[in-house]
């Protein structure tokens, strides 16, 4: 929220047209940062008298208001430029769901009513009969793979890709030497980690859970959770170090 007659007006005005058009994120931010000086100037100013103004309160809570939108429009960005990043940890995790999709066992097992009706769904089809619907992480502005670590390129890997579960978001891609590939769609584009975020798992079949977790039905016909930790949230990103999330 802007207020056309508060303080982010008239900052607005200090912004150089140029940076304006060419990056209007960088206007936006350098905006905000001069708005937080300005509260801050106005805080110390109430040391002094022990009272803070009704405008000054107002312009802290759209300014609270406006940091979750901004990190908000900034994780999608956050995670593409991380997506790859050999530091970054996922925090992928592999828990046991339930120890069999027979019916019987199922209606015994202590299941949410949505993992009951996944593990139905993976008990009632059958994978590897279609090609896998991988998403296309090819760049349209550029020349195919041109080594690009965001491509998924299957001549980089030692085993064929047969299975690929996916939502708009995220994708789980399964290799038949046990590798499990991690996709995810960024601002527009899909882009693919190309280390395996997990090795030697050997599925028969897989459903989609979520943004951050896919079920799977392992050899022996037991059901587990494949889950990471997605960056998700404002809170999320605001709690990740200013020097990391701008480290590109």
């Amino acid at each position: 929220m802007v207020h056309n007659n508060g303080p982010a007006k008239r900052m607005m005005k200090d912004i150089p047209e140029d940076l304006m058009r060419s990056r209007p994120e960088a206007a936006v931010a350098a905006q905000f940062s001069r708005r937080v000086s300005h509260v801050r100037e106005g805080l110390d100013a109430c040391l002094r008298t022990g009272l803070i103004p009704d405008d000054l309160l107002q312009e802290m809570k759209c300014l609270k208001q406006e940091q979750k939108s901004l990190l908000t429009e900034a994780l999608p960005r956050y995670r593409r430029l991380h997506l790859n990043d050999p530091e970054r940890n996922l925090n992928v995790t592999v828990t046991p769901v339930t120890g069999s999709l027979e019916p019987g066992k199922l209606a015994e097992a202590d299941l949410t009513e949505g993992e009951r009706t996944l593990c139905r769904r993976l008990a009632e089809t059958e994978a590897g009969d279609e090609e896998p619907d991988i998403p296309d992480t090819r760049d349209r502005h550029t020349d195919g793979k041109s080594g690009n670590p965001d491509v998924f390129d299957p001549e980089q890997y030692e085993e064929t890709f047969w299975l690929c579960v996916r939502n708009e978001q995220t994708a789980f891609l399964f290799g038949d030497g046990g590798s499990v590939l991690l996709l995810e769609r960024n601002c527009g584009r899909w882009q693919c980690r190309r280390e395996p975020i997990l090795t030697g798992c050997l599925v028969q079949n897989a459903v989609m859970e979520s943004n951050h977790s896919c079920l799977v039905e392992n050899l022996d016909g037991g059901v587990e959770r494949i889950s990471y930790s997605r960056m998700e949230t404002a809170e999320q990103l605001a709690a990740v170090s200013l020097y990391e999330a701008l480290d590109e």
